[in-house]
């Protein structure tokens, strides 16, 4: 038989205040007395990232809660896990990154200026937007206290002056002036000195140390020469350049100073192509059907264009022929050449043998070839006699013939001198 516990006015009173109209009681969240009645020990975020709240019941945060579970979604990576750090604040990292996720509540809190749709802020370039608007919320600890809060709150506006500057002036309404901001500085140097020749780059001349060869480019242009300055000039241009915000490192070349002549580009000859179309006379019926597929397909050329190979050879692309050899097989490919931009479109003897162009080949590579082949055919009986349980006196002599085929065409290919 079960005993019914007998509860207090007050505990009756909260019961009953959760009973809908119907009879039937609805959610209802325990006091902690009730909570402790149990012998459960619960957690401290008990309530999906909300912590424990004291007294007789639990108040709603007016700040939302947040749930990342783990390998959820996120700008870096599926979720490793996901850390409180205060009510609608969570922060979520990854393998490689990680940041912060913030409950449309918070995220409401951020200027749109500032403010993430997406309710996403990186643990680097976005901290210091979480830290500001929610200052109070995230550094509230013990360890907190040694720095004033006023004090913090000056390094995260400079953080996001320097970081944000245009957003930080639709937020502030205002302009920021010059050392305000170290990222507006830096771009407002940028531009005015667009038509000037800005270092990229120096070092001394190794053979008079008191000059400096510079690379300076200009930025409305795209320009970029060399130039030779003294120390001194150089000294000077950078001296000046350090009073300057934004400039940095950076210095204009001084003027009067002309840039280096520029070197002559190398001219390149053009490999004239051969333009005769080979011809299918004489040829058996499945060659000349084998030579009327090679011209008709389409290809793809470096320059995005797509020609027909009857397209290349008529506009003069193709300039001359080749043979490769697999080494492994022994297989002859055979390619049609366009020398200029090393490009090759495979093609069947019918049509190498019939397209009238030069064959690019030496005779020292026509003696590699030979070789590669005689050596693929050795390889080929060599693996014939090993895989067979009794070799047979024919598998012998092949080997042997395939054997004095391949040292013959070695010799010849060591005799042959280079072109």
């Amino acid at each position: 038989m079960n005993t019914m516990t007998k509860i207090n006015a007050a505990a009756e009173a909260r019961r009953e205040s959760a009973r809908h109209t119907d009879g039937e009681f609805g959610e209802h969240e325990h006091s902690a007395p009730e909570l402790a009645l149990t012998g459960t020990q619960w957690p401290e975020d008990l309530g999906r990232s909300e912590p424990r709240r004291t007294g007789d019941e639990w108040l709603v945060s007016k700040w939302g809660t947040v749930d990342v579970p783990y390998g959820a979604r996120t700008p870096w990576g599926p979720a490793q896990h996901a850390s409180r750090e205060a009510d609608g604040i969570v922060f979520v990292p990854t393998a490689g990154h990680g940041g912060y996720k913030l409950s449309k509540e918070r995220n409401a809190a951020i200027p749109p200026a500032y403010r993430n749709a997406s309710g996403w802020y990186d643990e680097d370039d976005d901290r210091a937007i979480v830290d500001f608007y929610h200052h109070d919320a995230l550094f509230n600890r013990p360890q907190d206290a040694g720095t004033p809060r006023g004090e913090r709150l000056t390094y995260l506006d400079q953080a996001l002056r320097d970081r944000y500057p245009a957003q930080w002036e639709r937020v502030n309404g205002r302009k920021l002036e010059a050392g305000e901001s170290r990222t507006k500085d830096e771009q407002t140097w940028r531009d005015d000195n667009a038509d000037e020749y800005v270092v990229v780059s120096h070092r001394i001349v190794s053979t008079s140390p008191d000059l400096v060869e510079v690379t300076a480019r200009r930025e409305s242009t795209g320009d970029e020469d060399k130039f030779v300055l003294t120390k001194a000039q150089s000294d000077v241009a950078k001296a000046e350049a350090e009073l300057e915000a934004g400039a940095g490192s950076r210095y204009r070349i001084p003027e009067g100073v002309t840039p280096e002549p520029r070197p002559e580009p190398e001219v390149v000859p053009v490999i004239p192509g051969v333009t005769a179309v080979p011809s299918t006379e004489g040829l058996t019926a499945a060659a000349a059907k084998k030579v009327q597929a090679d011209l008709d397909k389409l290809w793809r050329l470096d320059d995005s264009r797509v020609l027909t190979l009857r397209q290349q050879i008529e506009q003069g692309i193709i300039t001359g022929k080749e043979v490769r050899v697999d080494p492994t097989s022994g297989a002859r490919s055979f390619y049609l050449v366009d020398a200029n931009t090393n490009q090759l479109v495979k093609v069947s003897k019918g049509t190498f043998d019939a397209y009238e162009a030069p064959d690019t080949r030496t005779e020292r590579d026509l003696a590699f070839e030979e070789y590669q082949v005689a050596s693929a055919k050795f390889d080929k009986a060599e693996r014939a006699v090993d895989a067979a349980w009794r070799p047979t006196r024919e598998q012998y002599d092949i080997l042997r013939m395939a054997r004095e085929l391949k040292e013959a065409a070695y010799a010849k290919y060591q005799a042959t001198p280079e072109a």
